[in-house]
């Protein structure tokens, strides 16, 4: 059928003769209009050569997502193909790599959502994902094949989005890391995760060399029994992290430890929860360097098998300037819901403690101990069988030492198992009033 000139209404595409494939030099609109057509498939895989709107799809380069196929000269070809930068588009499957993956500037993964599209690390590299400054992973879920020793992911450059993202089978999960403490990793965020099956021994989320970083609407879940991660969180040096609606259950602990001459600065924890570690406490603050204007609010440190709250540092640290309001220090059944311990050098100082409530712990429900903690104020804080979970195995608030220039004031600590109040320290530079005792 040959249909050259006129108007021929009532003609069916179906009947136009099929013009083969598609080359460069081919007219498909214009030239001998209606003469034919070219195939669905033929258009769809002459498209496909080609980055539309900066984005490619990894099936363009041979991936096979049948958990299987060796995809990492797939990604290798994808991200050479955008020299600029834009998005490797994931199809839904689960695509193996059996070597690390380096994103370069601007490049990012795009999964199909983290119960579609799959990435399988194949490999035990460390790190096993690079990302560089802008780039982003997004709507996937990543998983390590066999023994993991390493990081899943190392975010190492500036203004880095891991969002909406599922991981397991991992040993180190996620590292924000700059290249050293001069050269930090600035705007990274992590948002909309959920983490589980850990390895035992690792890490959950690592933040080291850091500036203005925010992790964002975290489930990280360990296993019920048994031995369980190092730490959910480790922090180390750097200025301005937020970490808001994090449930780390049966994770390990929540640490912050900067080294010597080492800083964490302006730390907000806010909404979260840390929850049934079973080998140390649920948080602890340990820095041989300095931390320095901390806030935490509307947060739990419970049912572990230390203490609730540690803050104490090690050789010559510092922990100075920390807020801690409307928390619950609940069922620790190795220590106190709070300890507060400086000695040989270390100093705590400048700590309000504002409401919140100690419940349960098989010690104290706070402890002050040592000569280099002073300057800490509990006001509004209950210890006591408050919430019918039991009482504190020892006193309501306990002092000891020579702690000196703390407040105690306005706090109901009757209910525990010891003395509600036992102010033994030597310090002499203190308010103690108006507690309710008895």
């Amino acid at each position: 059928m040959s249909i050259t000139t006129g108007t021929f209404p009532g003609v069916r595409i179906v009947d136009m003769p099929d013009l083969g494939a598609i080359s460069d030099t081919s007219s498909v609109v214009g030239e001998r209009a209606g003469s034919g057509r070219f195939s669905a498939a033929a258009l769809r895989g002459y498209i496909e050569k080609f980055p539309v709107l900066g984005a490619v799809s990894i099936a363009q380069f041979g991936a096979m997502g049948d958990s299987a196929t060796d995809n990492l000269g797939a990604f290798n070809a994808a991200i050479a193909a955008l020299p600029f930068g834009g998005a490797i588009v994931i199809p839904p499957g689960d695509y193996v790599s059996s070597g690390p993956i380096v994103l370069p500037f601007g490049v990012s993964l795009r999964g199909s959502g983290r119960g579609a599209s799959t990435l399988t690390m194949a490999c035990n590299a460390n790190p096993n994902i690079t990302m560089n400054t802008s780039c982003e992973i997004s709507g996937l879920q990543i998983v390590g094949r066999g023994t993991q020793t390493g990081a899943m992911v190392l975010m190492q450059g500036n203004g880095g989005v891991l969002r909406d993202f599922t991981m397991q089978n991992y040993f180190g999960g996620i590292l924000i890391q700059g290249a050293s403490s001069s050269a930090l990793a600035v705007g990274a965020t992590i948002q909309g995760g959920n983490m589980f099956n850990p390895i035992v021994g690792g890490v959950g989320i690592g933040v080291d060399n850091f500036g203005g970083c925010m992790i964002l609407d975290m489930v990280m879940a360990g296993p019920a029994s048994g031995p369980q991660p190092a730490a959910s969180f480790v922090i180390k040096n750097g200025d301005t992290l937020l970490l808001d609606n994090i449930n780390a259950t049966h994770h390990g602990p929540f640490l912050v430890e900067p080294p010597a001459s080492n800083n964490t600065y302006a730390l907000m924890i806010t909404n979260c929860l840390f929850d049934s570690n079973y080998d140390s406490s649920a948080a602890s603050f340990l820095p041989a360097g300095n931390i320095i204007d901390t806030v935490i609010t509307n947060t739990w440190f419970g049912l572990s098998h230390g203490h609730g709250l540690v803050l104490s540092p090690t050789a010559t640290g510092v922990i100075s300037g920390m807020e801690v309001t409307g928390c619950q220090f609940i069922g620790n059944t190795g220590g106190s819901g709070i300890n507060i311990n400086a000695t040989g050098g270390a100093i705590v100082t400048g700590i309000n403690i504002m409401g919140g409530r100690a419940e349960a712990n098989s010690s104290n429900g706070a402890h002050l101990l040592g000569t280099g903690v002073l300057g800490v104020t509990f006001n509004g804080f209950r210890a006591g069988n408050y919430g019918g979970r039991g009482p504190n195995g020892g006193a309501g608030i306990l002092t000891a030492g020579s702690v000196d220039r703390y407040v105690i004031t306005n706090c109901s600590l009757w209910g525990n198992t010891g003395a509600a109040l036992a102010d033994t320290s030597t310090g002499t530079n203190k308010t103690v009033a108006n507690n309710m005792v008895a």
